[in-house]
């Protein structure tokens, strides 16, 4: 059975590899398709080109799960034509780009942990800085990292501790984790081995293989050779683009003291740009209706799949010791992939997670009733958010089992023609 005190690297958290290259792919196709971030492109079918988008994925793949704890090894460090090629005015304009990725994750707390370590590897996404960051954030987090402390913890501790480093490492000695403010879940993961030098390096599997099942769909943006302009110099301009990336990271929920640390601003700065931004580019941000709203949205990483990111159906303990939907963990044999938590070699056997599908049954269960009374109360002055929270309830009741399907199947029904919608057919069989 999977260590309880497993996975405290970032990188176990978001599910190993697969979901962080699909976040950079999803990044990076934002950063070529659009006119926020302009980095410097060769043609796709150009063969002397070394700046392919997907050569730029794989290096940026690298980068990500070896700067979150993961096994890879990045091949490409310190050499500018290797990096994505940001440029430091926009920045603020990339973490913007990075929030809307990281929506693969449905924790809220996982996707802005992911952009906050975007920022401990900004020297080496963006051209022309040095690696060695003066600031004094980053000069707390470089102490608590010599004292052997990850990237991770060490940025935990010190929001925790409001920057303090002397505190954030006693917080730290005393065995302290991010767990303990139920700031992230535990997650059913298993002990991580140690690096093999010689195991493989590539962060995807062997080439050709098919995604296994229910792993979400890897985008497939046409590259385009887009040109590099010059970045406005219009200050308006530039306080505008500031202001907006801000206003993204904060509708993430992320705390003022990490966008300012991933800005170099100070919070009162950050503050004061925050509040210029025009209340009609806010998303129901202070609305108590949309903060419930989000908080029930979220799920529990104990019970998703790290392939699929979804909550399980049929949880199986693969032979990494981790747990996955056993319909993915069949698709990742079968295509001969690596395990995306420790690389190693997933043997076919596996036993079935009965305490993980009693969990997520019974979640299922509690959340819908939750998401049901939350539609019916919203219903009359907030459509939009009753519909999203009775589209994720009806999603839940398809896949139950229990007794109680048939009255939450029917409250459902009563609510979608309440709200001038018909209920999905799944519905109608329960």
């Amino acid at each position: 059975h999977p260590s309880s005190n497993a996975g405290t690297t970032l990188y176990h958290r978001l599910g190993g590899v697969y979901p962080i290259a699909q976040f950079v792919d999803r990044l990076v196709d934002l950063v070529v398709v659009g006119n926020r971030v302009h980095i410097e492109l060769s043609p796709i079918y150009a063969r002397s080109g070394n700046r392919h988008p997907p050569g730029l994925k794989y290096m940026l793949t690298e980068l990500v799960c070896n700067g979150t704890g993961g096994p890879e090894v990045v091949t490409s460090k310190g050499f500018d034509e290797a990096k994505l090629g940001v440029q430091l005015e926009e920045w603020p304009m990339f973490l913007e780009l990075a929030s809307e990725a990281a929506a693969v994750w449905p924790i809220q707390h996982l996707r802005n942990a992911v952009v906050v370590a975007l920022g401990a590897l900004k020297a080496e996404i963006c051209i022309g800085i040095a690696e060695d960051d003066p600031s004094p954030v980053a000069r707390a987090r470089r102490q608590i990292q010599e004292a052997g402390f990850g990237h991770y913890l060490a940025s935990a501790a010190l929001e925790r501790c409001s920057g303090e480093a002397s505190r954030a490492l006693e917080l730290l000695a005393r065995g302290w984790t991010p767990v303990d403010d139920d700031a992230m879940s535990s997650g059913s993961l298993s002990s991580f081995p140690g690096f093999d030098p010689s195991g493989p390096r590539c962060p995807f599997a062997r080439p050709g293989a098919a995604l296994p099942l229910g792993h979400p769909p890897i985008g497939h943006v046409a590259p385009r050779d887009l040109p590099l302009e010059a970045v406005p110099q219009n200050v308006a301009a530039a306080d505008e683009r500031l202001g907006k990336a801000v206003r993204a990271l904060a509708d993430q929920g992320m705390a003022p003291s990490q966008i300012a640390s991933l800005l170099d601003m100070d919070e009162a700065s950050m503050r004061a740009t925050l509040d210029k931004v025009p209340a009609e580019q806010v998303r129901m941000l202070g609305n108590s209706l949309q903060a419930e709203l989000d908080g029930l949205l979220e799920e529990d990483p104990e019970l998703c799949c790290p392939v699929s990111l979804l909550l399980c159906v049929e949880p199986v303990i693969a032979s990494d010791g981790f747990i996955y939907e056993k319909a993915s963990l069949l698709e990742l044999i079968r295509n001969g992939m690596a395990s995306p938590m420790t690389r190693e070699t997933l043997k076919s056997e596996y036993i079935y997670a009965r305490q993980c599908k009693s969990n997520a049954i019974q979640f299922r269960t509690t959340r819908s009733a939750e998401l049901l009374r939350f539609a019916e109360a919203a219903a009359d002055d907030q459509m939009q958010m009753a519909l999203e929270a009775l589209g994720r309830a009806s999603e839940y009741i398809e896949v139950l089992t229990t007794g109680h399907v048939p009255g939450l199947a029917k409250q459902a029904a009563q609510l979608w023609h309440r709200l001038g919608q018909p209920e999905p057919l799944a519905l109608r069989g329960l």
